[in-house]
Formats: C-alpha cells, structure tokens, sequence
C-alpha cells in the first residue's frame, strides 16, 4: 500500500492500543477519511471512524476503554480495506 495511505490508519492503529491521536494526525485523517466519503465510499465504520476523528480534531475525547479500543481496531481494519481498495484505482489520492 503507498505509504500516503498510511495516514489513514495511523490514528485508528494508535486508539487500538490506547493512543490518542495529536489533533494535527487526527484532522488530516479526518480529511482523507472524508475524501473516501466523496468517492462513494460509505462503510458504516468509515462514516464512525470520521465522525470520531472530528470530535478529537475538535479538541475532544473518545472513550477508550477495552470496548472502545476494541472498535477502533475494527475501524482500523475496514479503513485498510478501503484505502487499499483506493489505493487501486488512486483516485482518491492522485499525486
């Protein structure tokens, strides 16, 4: 997977193991998760993991107890899926 893809994952990789993203990593996550939206790419974890990632863009918190780590690795895993699956028609992320 080309390595701008990693972007995506940073953040939710990271709150699987009871890492809070710096805000900067979670607004340019937040960005391109919302650049898979536009290409029509509407998992339901995709649509989460965005929302979650603008609360803590905003300054906020996500709760990060054992079930919520636990969501944010299923996250992880669709937003994998997702980016490598655009990271085969590169159309999201043109260079």
């Amino acid at each position: 997977m080309p390595r701008r893809y990693l972007l995506l994952l940073m953040p939710f990789d990271g709150m699987a193991n009871g890492k809070y993203p710096d805000r900067v990593l979670a607004m340019a996550a937040m960005f391109a998760l919302r650049a898979l939206l536009a290409e029509g790419r509407f998992e339901q974890d995709i649509v989460v993991g965005e929302r979650g990632l603008a609360i803590l863009a905003d300054g906020g918190t996500l709760n990060l107890d054992a079930r919520g780590r636990e969501r944010a690795a299923e996250i992880a895993k669709t937003v994998r899926l997702e980016a490598f699956r655009a990271s085969q028609t590169d159309r999201v992320f043109d260079s």
